[in-house]
Formats: structure tokens, sequence, C-alpha cells
């Protein structure tokens, strides 16, 4: 997973991600604590978004004798957001989907369960 840099210095890959904006959020927090690093392949998520899964997402590279801390730091940085993110998923969205259904079922909206058609003959 390792590529060599235009110093001969071996970069390795800290974080994959599949939005450029943690992306560079990391490497902003990176930075921050002084560790050198490149965001890889952003530019697929903008443009080809939709293969962006497909051509491994975004890599976040640092250099080879950073990598403990700067995967230590990755980690605690999306640690607390995927945890509330995780519980969030599975609660709120499910909420507006049936009040929605509901409104639609009451409201009288076609759906596919409807399947009789009146004939006009």
């Amino acid at each position: 997973m390792g590529s060599e840099s235009a110093g001969g210095t071996r970069l390795v890959q800290t974080g994959r991600f599949y939005d450029s904006t943690q992306a560079h959020i990391a490497r902003g927090h990176l930075e921050t604590a002084g560790i050198p690093c490149c965001v890889f392949d952003h530019y697929h998520n903008t443009t080809a978004w939709d293969h962006n899964i497909a051509l491994g997402g975004i890599r976040l590279m640092v250099h080879a004798q950073n990598y403990s801390r700067a995967r230590a730091i990755v980690e605690t940085i999306f640690e607390t957001e995927r945890a509330t993110t995780a519980r969030e998923l599975i609660r709120w969205p499910l909420i507006p989907t049936i009040i929605g259904t509901l409104i639609g079922i009451w409201v009288g909206a076609p759906s596919i369960w409807r399947t009789k058609r009146k004939n006009d003959d």
C-alpha cells in the first residue's frame, strides 16, 4: 500500500475516505499536528463521484516514519462522529419515512400495492 514520493521516502496510506470533505478535514488535523501528508485521488470524488467506491475512494498518505502518530490522530478525529452517526442513522431517517408513508396513504397517493385500475369502457 505504499508508494515512493519524489524524494525517495516511502508513503503509506493512513486513511481511506469516500467523502473529500472528511479527507481534507483529516489532512488539516495532521498538518496542524506537524505531520506532512497528501490527499490522493480526491478529484475522482469531484468529477466521477459515482465511480468513487469502485476506484477505491480517497487516500490520505503520510511518510512511513509518521504513520503510527498519523493513524492515531485520524482514528480519534472520526471515532466520536462514527458513534453518534451510527445511532442517528438507525433512528432518525426511519421516522420521516413512516410519517410520509402514513400521510401518503391517508391522502390517497398512488402506490405500488394498488394494482386495480378503473376501466373507462
